[in-house]
């Protein structure tokens, strides 16, 4: 999977030009919590609790997204979010 990530993220979204997302993405508390807890340990060179139990082998070299770039080859016409009991939930109207 993240092979096919990478060869999305190296055409710089090319093969998605046209596309148009509006609508609410719901993520759960947990997911939150993950995601948070992978950054920080990127951030500080601390394992995180999910890459320690990880099944998987991590990828050899694999660069890590930049999200700044990511976000440069999309036009975000609304970005909110708000939390709710067990969630957050993102409103988003975005074009590639």
């Amino acid at each position: 999977m993240e092979a096919i990530l990478r060869l999305i993220l190296d055409r710089r979204l090319r093969d998605f030009q046209g596309t148009e997302i509006k609508g609410s993405l719901a993520v759960s508390d947990d997911l939150v919590n993950e995601v948070l807890a992978e950054w920080l340990a990127g951030a500080t060179g601390t394992p995180s609790p999910a890459s320690e139990t990880n099944a998987e082998p991590a990828a050899a070299a694999t660069p890590p997204i930049d999200p700044r770039q990511l976000l440069s080859w999309l036009t975000i016409r609304q970005l909110r979010y708000h939390t709710e009991a067990g969630r957050t939930v993102v409103d988003l109207d975005v074009g590639v």
